[in-house]
């Protein structure tokens, strides 16, 4: 495994952040969204939330975008008492040999500023969303599902309406398609997933689309080392389980082998409603790959509440990016 200090020669960046201590806020989340992608809260409806969970130490990860940004996060720190983290999900194509795959990676300590990171971002973010969007509305209108304030049938309209629910969103997708349907009645947020829009292998998925057929996403190589090129950053591979695949039973692993060879950092292991076994799968993959475990809600709305993940899980990454930071400043 690489120190992720190779490649870093650019000066640090002061987010004010010291070795955090334990107070009554506690907890950790590392993976949260608001309304500058999918989610359906603000920044600040999200960190009134935290405090009143006893999260003392948050990251917002919105689909790539970093906001707040690291100066933003340090004034927000101070406001609420939460040590805020900039950070960004990073979508990411992974070549598997068999098929190319789209995963997500969350950049912890991150740059906005940094010309990889606003490489990434700008490609990743050029992408037209509108003919993915609109094969999902053609999916669900033949199921009889029409997303138009009146129920007509007239896909355009569905399509601009719902963009019009979210003005200032870079990123809309299947969260705001699941509210919608919960919106205009047809079911609930979870159902939306579980029925229509899901992914994973327990799921019907009488709707659900391959992003990949619609785009490329930077691969995954220039994701990490864009992450490693912000002095103290650390990559993070999200949502591993996302990745089972019942035709590749060994993908999942595959993946997690090729994220750390590529020079990753850190895995969710204590992941939204993972359970213990699957937790202690991931710890042993962590243990043979050398990666730190991270934890994370991936909130979007109520149906994943913020998670109350334990302190130790954050101070290992803290400690890891003081020891990067540390190794950069010796280049």
């Amino acid at each position: 495994m690489s120190t992720g200090s190779e490649g870093k020669k650019q000066a640090g960046v002061d987010y004010g952040t010291d070795l955090p201590k334990q107070s009554l806020f506690r907890f950790a989340d590392l993976h949260v969204h608001t309304t500058d992608s999918d989610g359906s809260y603000t920044v600040r409806e999200v960190l009134q939330n935290a405090v009143k969970l006893g999260i003392g130490y948050l990251s917002f990860t919105n689909h790539n975008i970093v906001r707040p940004d690291g100066k933003e996060c340090k004034a927000l720190s101070r406001e609420y008492g939460i040590e805020l983290i900039p950070g960004c999900e990073f979508s990411a194509q992974i070549d598997l040999g068999y098929k190319k795959k789209e995963i997500h990676v969350n950049g912890f300590w991150i740059d906005p500023k940094n010309p990889k990171i606003r490489e990434v971002l700008a490609f990743n973010r050029n992408m037209d969303r509108a003919a993915y969007i609109k094969a999902y509305l053609e999916g669900l209108a033949r199921l009889g599902i029409w997303l138009t304030d009146d129920k007509s049938r007239d896909l355009d309209l569905a399509y601009r309406q719902l963009v019009a629910l979210h003005p200032e969103s870079v990123h809309i997708g299947r969260q705001a398609l699941a509210e919608r349907m919960e919106q205009l009645g047809y079911c609930s947020r979870e159902e939306a997933f579980h029925r229509y829009l899901g992914r994973r292998q327990d799921e019907e998925k009488m709707v659900y689309i391959r992003a990949e057929d619609y785009f490329s996403y930077a691969p995954l190589e220039q994701v990490i080392q864009a992450i490693r090129s912000c002095p103290g950053a650390i990559s993070c591979l999200n949502h591993p389980y996302y990745q089972l695949d019942a035709d590749h039973p060994d993908q999942m692993e595959q993946i997690i082998r090729q994220f750390a060879e590529l020079g990753g950092d850190a895995m969710e292991v204590f992941y939204a409603d993972y359970s213990r076994m699957q937790q202690i799968e991931l710890m042993r993959c962590c243990r043979e790959y050398g990666l730190l475990p991270s934890v994370g809600s991936d909130h979007h709305n109520d149906d994943l509440p913020l998670k109350q993940g334990e302190y130790q899980v954050y101070r290992r990454l803290y400690e890891r990016h003081q020891e990067m930071l540390a190794a950069d400043k010796k280049i």
